[in-house]
């Protein structure tokens, strides 16, 4: 009898035991309580900043008669970026839940006065992913928000998705947030560029565009409102200082850095000769720095290897491609290279004073004593940089008369 009891016992406790590990999680949630943030847009508007927001709507279904809109635009201001964003929840009904969202964009007016309390909340906001991606945009980021697209319901999918197919071309940088935090913390040595983007405004066709309006329901008035845009475009890159934006690069400037960085993995080039246009398809670049000690000077060298297809062979005259013309091609192909690599770097030296192909870092990982002994600001302007292009075609193909 005493056995079983102590059996009994035993089991009881056991089972009590258990018990304790099947209670639910402390700081749960309910899904229909939280208002999924999409986009967020930040801008300087007067002495506050203004924080405005894509919300998805649950249920939402495109443009047909009747049908909810995909998202609500709506926005909130503050003193601070933790002031907008806590008076957010004055205006939303559900709590804002971040951790879902596609991009932020940042106005020029904020980007240029300067950005470091917006990293600051990032950083200390445990909702916030690092693979958020951020634009600066030339005029109210309240307006790339507005944004609407042809081609998807939400106007934060078509944002996400242009910066990331924009970014492999070279044309913009990489604007994941991580990226932009790790520059941030390695000054001098890098600074921090990021995506430059405008709203492109949608033709005026003479009659509705039959798209209902997103902003639908914060209070505002359709009529005597602006003609929304209904795509954006890339304009290059956004050069920060610090953490102020001190100008701008235009896209082949942009690509000129990219290929110091080895970011490109999908751009066509295109050499202009005499005979006509050729056009490359880039879809493989590796980068290779080193330091080159001569005479007591020292000089860093950047190796840039690239290779694609070709994508167009209009050249009239020529009836094949021989190794002697392919030669030829090849070496037009590394000059504009070269050259676009030139153009970029006589902005960021001469005008920006701007690291942010990350040359410093590049130079403190070879030699960090090195490194150590500049003053990398002064430094920079007049680095010497030594380009080796290797460019080359993978396939030409054939083409028969």
């Amino acid at each position: 009898m005493k056995a079983r009891a102590s059996k009994f016992v035993a089991l009881l406790i056991l089972l009590t035991s258990v018990s304790l590990l099947l209670t639910s999680c402390w700081s749960a949630r309910e899904i229909d309580q939280l208002a999924f943030v999409a986009a967020m847009g930040i801008d300087r508007e007067d002495d506050t900043i203004k924080l405005t927001v894509q919300i998805i709507v649950g249920g939402g279904g495109g443009e047909s008669d009747g049908a909810q809109a995909p998202v609500w635009i709506t926005s909130s201001t503050g003193n601070s970026l933790s002031e907008a964003v806590f008076n957010l929840n004055l205006v939303v009904s559900k709590t804002p839940f971040w951790s879902h969202s596609y991009v932020m964009i940042i106005g020029e007016d904020l980007a240029r006065e300067g950005i470091a309390e917006v990293l600051e909340w990032m950083g200390r906001d445990r909702q916030a992913r690092d693979t958020l991606l951020v634009a600066v945009t030339l005029g109210k980021a309240e307006d790339i928000l507005k944004v609407e697209p042809k081609m998807t319901q939400l106007p934060a999918e078509y944002i996400e998705t242009l910066l990331r197919l924009g970014a492999k071309t070279g044309y913009i940088p990489n604007g994941h947030l991580f990226r932009i935090r790790l520059a941030y913390a390695n000054q001098p040595g890098m600074q921090a560029m990021m995506p430059l983007i405008q709203p492109q405004p949608q033709e005026d066709t003479g009659g509705s565009s039959g798209v209902e309006n997103p902003a639908a329901g914060i209070g505002e008035s359709d009529e005597g409102e602006e003609q929304k845009a209904e795509s954006i475009e890339l304009k290059g890159t956004a050069v920060f200082r610090d953490d102020r934006m001190v100008g701008t690069l235009d896209l082949r400037e942009s690509r000129g850095v990219a290929w110091l960085t080895g970011q490109i993995s999908d751009s066509l080039v295109t050499i202009n000769r005499t005979e006509g246009q050729i056009t490359q398809r880039a879809d493989f670049t590796q980068v290779k720095y080193r330091l080159r000690k001569i005479d007591g000077n020292v000089k860093l060298e950047a190796r840039v290897t690239q290779d694609g297809v070709l994508q167009s062979w209009p050249l009239r005259g020529v009836q094949s491609i021989t190794p002697t013309i392919l030669a030829q091609l090849e070496e037009d192909l590394a000059r504009e290279i070269e050259g676009e690599v030139r153009a970029a770097l006589a902005k960021l030296q001469g005008e920006f004073n701007a690291d942010i192909a990350g040359l410093g870092e590049r130079l403190r990982r070879l030699d960090s004593s090195l490194y150590r002994s500049l003053d990398w600001d002064k430094a920079f302007p007049t680095l010497q940089l030594a380009t080796e292009i290797e460019a080359s075609f993978r396939r030409i193909g054939l083409t028969k008369e």
